[in-house]
């Protein structure tokens, strides 16, 4: 925007006219029937602005498809799945999730991806992702959108690790919810005691919120909370060097009990990504938490 322009004077600068407007529109509705029928790896990415007597907002590449463009090593969005089957969006069929326990289903965080939304009963409830015995990476990132208002806390994410020797589990590089609706992303002791609590902003309000975590060398040990970086600790670039694999909604590990009644998260979850070898940067969260506000027209 510039001089004296306004939004509004934008909006009708860039307007189509005449009969072309009326051609155009139709190929927007029809283009949007479409894509409302295919995988989200299929959307196109097309802007165009939509009124009611209310409001107006501007449509973009829905939650998924921002991601996707990404490169996510998988990407868990709970639209397409069938029984204990979890099936991930970046490889469809070949890196497929279990899900473990009963499973529901709830509304989708994003409605531009349709679909749904898993949830967590923080009793029986996980996810675990299909390649085992993997060798912990020491960058990379993960995302996810969450509703909770439960007080019991419990974890969204970590990777699993089991002693190769006994039963024993362990979790690491992990992400929780305390009782008081703040957000810990940690990694586990007794390899480091790298942690960051956000700050005391509640976010089990039975809204949905978005996160994503980072570790890398470049970047440090940050945490993203709805488009914004509430801090890190950027002298930390590396985490605990172990075998094990990723899991969502539950941990085993009981370092830093405090806050926290639950090992497992007790809510909903939607649209989860693992970027295994990559970062995440400040640019991302705000583009992948307003695709996300944009889709569901949040104010």
């Amino acid at each position: 925007m510039t001089g004296n322009q306004t939004p509004a004077m934008m909006r009708t600068k860039m307007r189509p006219t005449g009969r072309r407007s009326v051609r155009l529109g139709a190929a927007v509705v029809a283009s949007a029937l479409v894509l409302g029928s295919v995988p989200v790896a299929a959307h196109a990415a097309f802007t165009a602005t939509s009124r009611n007597a209310s409001n107006a907002f501007t449509g973009a590449l829905s939650c998924g498809a921002t991601i996707l463009a990404d490169g996510p090593s998988s990407l868990y969005q709970f639209d397409a799945d069938t029984g204990s089957t979890v099936v991930d969006s970046v490889a469809p069929g070949t890196a497929n999730a279990t899900f473990k326990g009963i499973r529901t289903e709830s509304t989708p965080s994003c409605v531009g991806d349709g679909g749904k939304s898993a949830v967590f009963d923080g009793i029986t409830n996980s996810i675990t992702t299909p390649t085992q015995s993997i060798q912990a990476p020491q960058t990379f990132s993960y995302e996810l959108w969450f509703r909770t208002t439960s007080t019991l806390g419990g974890k969204l994410m970590s990777f699993t690790v089991k002693n190769p020797t006994s039963a024993d589990t362990a979790d690491d590089r992990v992400l929780s919810m305390l009782s008081t609706g703040q957000l810990r992303f940690a990694l586990t002791p007794p390899y480091s005691t790298a942690d960051y609590l956000t700050p005391n902003v509640r976010l089990n309000d039975g809204n949905w919120h978005h996160v994503a975590v980072s570790l890398s060398n470049s970047g440090g040990f940050q945490i993203f909370v709805d488009g914004k970086n509430p801090n890190g600790v950027l002298s930390v670039k590396t985490g605990p060097a172990t075998t094990g694999t990723w899991v969502i909604g539950t941990g085993t590990s009981t370092a830093w009990p405090e806050g926290r009644i639950n090992n497992s998260f007790q809510g909903e979850l939607d649209n989860v990504a693992i970027y295994n070898n990559k970062p995440f940067t400040l640019s991302q969260a705000q583009a992948h938490y307003n695709a996300g506000r944009v889709a569901t027209n949040r104010p």
